[in-house]
């Protein structure tokens, strides 16, 4: 049995890391908010209730595993910025 972080995000749970399952797999789930977690959503709650935040939004993970590289042409930027400084 693994334990795994998730985010839940328009009624999905997102792991933040990969998990090494088939597609299509039926897993069980059993949903505990970490201490920590439901610690700042009451920070955040709490500044909105002051009118200091408008809203609680759920940040955007990336997960590194969904990063695709795109070809650039040309130098790499970093050496395109190096000549323009000299």
């Amino acid at each position: 049995m693994n334990i795994i972080e998730a985010v839940y995000q328009k009624g999905i749970l997102k792991p933040l890391q990969h998990l090494n399952l088939p597609d299509n797999t039926r897993v069980r789930v059993q949903v505990i908010p970490s201490e920590e977690m439901l610690a700042e959503n009451r920070f955040k709650q709490h500044l909105v209730e002051l009118g200091l935040l408008n809203e609680v939004r759920v940040p955007h993970k990336i997960i590194e595993e969904d990063r695709i590289p795109i070809k650039v042409k040309g130098k790499p930027l970093s050496q395109a910025i190096i000549e323009e400084r000299c």
